[in-house]
């Protein structure tokens, strides 16, 4: 009859991490904090100006997405943002993420390089991820989606890498 919760955020420093560690330890709650981050890296490519500029995109728009799901997740969780507005900007970002990976397809008329998949991959998981509660009000289950897309675009950058690096 007991029902169970499990809360994971990532948070972009220890020491904030370590703050809400703090707090749920005093409510009782054991935390664990692991970190996520991964090595800066260099990406070179050779392509088409359009080729080049759509992977600059889709790379500068991936760094900054963990963050804003960061930044949203946190302002739902502080009451400083509705469950509406969440949802609105999470409906948003999967919006942008189909137009990246339609864009980062186009700049490649002719034949995708296998390489070239993975971008998409990722950012049509990441939008299906914000999509998954397209039709909640709920603010739990949006800040949970919040919560999962970030890590989506965390681990999937990671994957990312790992798929360029020879």
């Amino acid at each position: 009859d007991d029902i169970y919760r499990v809360y994971a955020a990532a948070y972009p420093t220890r020491a904030e991490a370590q703050s809400v560690q703090t707090r749920l330890s005093a409510q009782g709650v054991t935390t664990y904090i692991q970190p996520c981050a991964e090595d800066a890296f260099t990406l070179r490519a050779t392509g088409t100006q359009m080729q080049l500029s759509a992977v600059k995109d889709v790379f500068s728009y991936l760094d900054s997405l963990s963050m804003k799901f960061y930044a949203l997740s946190g302002q739902l969780d502080k009451n400083e943002l509705t469950a509406t507005d969440a949802l609105s900007a999470l409906m948003s970002e999967a919006h942008t993420c189909r137009a990246l990976a339609e864009a980062f397809t186009n700049a490649f008329p002719d034949t995708l390089p296998n390489d070239a998949q993975s971008p998409i991959d990722l950012l049509l998981s990441i939008a299906q991820s914000c999509e998954s509660v397209q039709n909640s009000q709920s603010a739990a289950r949006i800040g949970a989606a919040l919560k999962s897309s970030q890590f989506s675009v965390i681990f999937g950058i990671r994957d990312l890498i790992f798929a360029l690096t020879p």
